[in-house]
């Protein structure tokens, strides 16, 4: 390229220069500035002196800078006058449509009377108990005092029409009992074709006929009502079961506990835990799996039982090593005090969250080897293995709530900690370092280069792959995608593959942030390659795959769970592929094993045990999706 004819004038320090090109208003300096915080006078990066912001010598300097602005940004705001609806206050907003003020508030819980002071997020949601436990109960009061047959007849009517009719409209039957659809027996078909239902409460007259021969007998359309039915049933009930309730009986422990001879200890624990807590336990607090094992129940049951009586500090608790290291990782990452429940059995009951954030939507299981594979059983011979569909269950539970579950596996914890904490941080917006993309330069990676950043920042660890794009801070490589030819073996049917790829891996670096870092890269992979297809897997212990959303895949399908092989000496996992036929040999280094035996006997022989997964979603870019 030719030089400018002309000379020109440096907008900076006022030097004559030769422009390196039609645009050029600086020369090579070097140019100096104060410091608009601590005046101190420093050289300014030649791509600065364009920018219109104040001149700052350091990164302390800056942040100080932007907080002078946020707050001059803040007072700039208009403000508006609210009435706040929680203390009446008039307050100045920054919107109009502001409903809460600031300050902290104290309110009454609807239930007990406990004074007690909410989150904002409870004060927005209208959230009126101090606690789970009120809340339920409020819920029953309220039922009580507007739908129960005994208060409001024909709300109640009303309530169940509701629900019946709602019922029919999604499923085709207004019950779980209902006989539609189904064949019936001549006695059902006769009474359907003389009332047009299946039993007698679902006709009108028939139901007001009982109502009246009720009332004319037992002076209440609810016979139990009536003390003398109720003593008569209650006779009933001891000499047919020997108990004046029936879920007291035998006969209903039976169909609901798995050893009905400890029914006794049950019905004693449910009436008082900390009576029957203090008989016979008298020297240390129990564990609820020691109460589970003596009542002939779950471990939830129990925990149940002790949310109802609130008396959850009879019990003990033993949380694993890693789950007590996630917890203090939590704590400062947030801070003491944060809203942070420890296992909890109310989000997807009756099963348990080992760790709950409510204020991020978001949960952690943490999953040792030894108690979460399914292959042994755990510390305990009556502990079973984990069925393959386990964690998937609870995935799908959380899910179905709006939750991110995410699971920390036992092997994971062992050798890659540093990126699942960092993974964790990224989740809840508390990475050390953010990078804005557009700051960043593409280029390609060598094999070498891609393999150390995924084994130091990949949870999977290295994949070779024949594309490879990094961005990068001056010469630092701080975030990478990498691509290869679509397999035959991913689903792909009848699709070409001449120009189809996958997207096998992505990272930052860990803990870092690089906004848009994922959109940069693939935009720039779409701009080289021009690929006809591109597809990925997200893993659903691990991430939610909105990342593929916003790069404009469409989710395809979810998989089942698959499976790690881990080892228990070691506790270091491998892919199910090492286990193939063709490689178990090699990889278990035994020449001698009887390849007649199934993958599972030869690994468990060798000390290996299954570890599954929540299954992973499969995404799908299309280029004529997306022109």
């Amino acid at each position: 390229m030719a030089k400018p004819k002309t000379t020109r004038i440096c907008e900076e320090c006022g030097k004559v220069f030769w422009p390196r090109g039609s645009r050029s208003r600086f020369c090579d300096g070097p140019h100096y500035r104060k410091c608009v915080i601590c005046g101190k006078e420093a050289e300014v990066p030649f791509d600065k002196l364009s920018s219109k912001h104040a001149f700052t010598c350091s990164k302390e300097c800056l942040n100080k800078a932007r907080g002078q602005l946020a707050v001059k940004s803040a007072e700039a705001d208009p403000k508006y006058k609210c009435k706040c609806s929680v203390c009446g206050k008039i307050f100045l907003a920054t919107h109009p449509g502001q409903r809460i003020c600031n300050d902290r508030h104290t309110i009454k819980c609807a239930y007990c009377g406990k004074e007690f002071e909410p989150t904002r997020q409870q004060l927005i949601s209208n959230t009126q108990t101090c606690s789970e436990q009120c809340r339920r109960k409020l819920s029953v009061q309220t039922y009580q005092q507007h739908y129960s047959i005994e208060n409001n007849h024909e709300a109640h009517e009303e309530l169940i029409a509701r629900m019946q009719q709602t019922t029919f409209e999604r499923h085709g039957y207004k019950n779980a009992l209902s006989n539609e659809g189904r064949e019936l027996s001549g006695a059902a078909q006769a009474f359907r074709d003389k009332y047009g239902a299946d039993r007698p409460g679902e006709v009108p007259e028939l139901v007001a006929k009982a109502r009246q021969t009720s009332l004319e007998r037992y002076g209440n359309i609810c016979p139990l009502v009536n003390p003398e039915i109720a003593e008569k049933s209650r006779k009933t009930l001891m000499e047919k079961y020997g108990v004046d309730n029936y879920a007291k009986s035998n006969s209903f422990l039976k169909q609901t506990i798995a050893y009905p001879e400890k029914s006794e200890y049950w019905m004693k624990f449910k009436d008082d835990p900390e009576k029957f807590v203090t008989q016979h336990f008298s020297e240390n607090k129990p564990t609820l799996d020691q109460i589970a094992r003596l009542c002939g129940v779950r471990d939830s049951s129990i925990k149940y039982v002790l949310d109802q009586h609130e008396g959850l500090d009879i019990v003990s608790y033993t949380y694993s090593r890693m789950e007590d290291e996630v917890y203090e990782i939590l704590i400062d990452l947030l801070g003491e005090g944060s809203n942070i429940q420890r296992n909890t059995f109310q989000v997807i009951t009756p099963y348990e969250l080992d760790l709950y954030l409510p204020d991020y939507n978001f949960a952690i299981e943490c999953n040792p080897t030894v108690t979460h594979n399914s292959t042994l059983p755990g510390w305990s011979s009556n502990d079973e293995p984990k069925a393959a569909s386990y964690h998937k269950m609870k995935t799908d539970r959380c899910e179905e709530k709006g939750i991110f579950l995410f699971h920390i596996f036992g092997y994971e914890w062992s050798h890659r900690k540093d990126i699942i904490v960092s993974m964790i941080r990224n989740i809840l917006n508390c990475n050390e370092s953010k990078l804005h993309a557009r700051k960043l330069t593409v280029k390609e990676v060598s094999d070498n280069d891609s393999m150390k950043f995924l084994n130091e920042n990949h949870r999977q660890g290295g994949a070779h792959s024949s594309i490879r794009l990094g961005l990068y801070n001056n010469d630092e490589l701080v975030s990478l995608m990498t691509f290869s030819k679509m397999r035959k073996t991913i689903g792909t049917g009848k699709t070409n593959l001449d120009n189809c790829f996958e997207l096998v891996r992505f990272c930052n670096k860990i803990n870092t942030s690089v906004v848009g870092g994922a959109s940069k890269l693939f935009k720039h992979f779409l701009k080289m390659v021009n690929p006809e297809e591109v597809r990925s897997f997200s893993d659903r212990s691990h991430t939610q795959g909105g990342l593929y959303e916003t790069l404009g895949f469409a989710y395809d399908h979810t998989s089942d769970p698959g499976y790690m092989w881990v080892n228990l000496k070691t506790d270091q996992g491998f892919a199910r592929s090492n286990a193939q036929k063709s490689n178990i040999k090699k990889f278990l280094k035994d020449e001698g094993i009887d390849l007649s035996k199934t993958e599972v006997q030869i690994m468990q022989e060798h000390g290996y045990v299954q570890v599954f997964d929540s299954g992973v979603k499969l995404w799908i870019w299309r280029k004529e999706s997306n022109i």
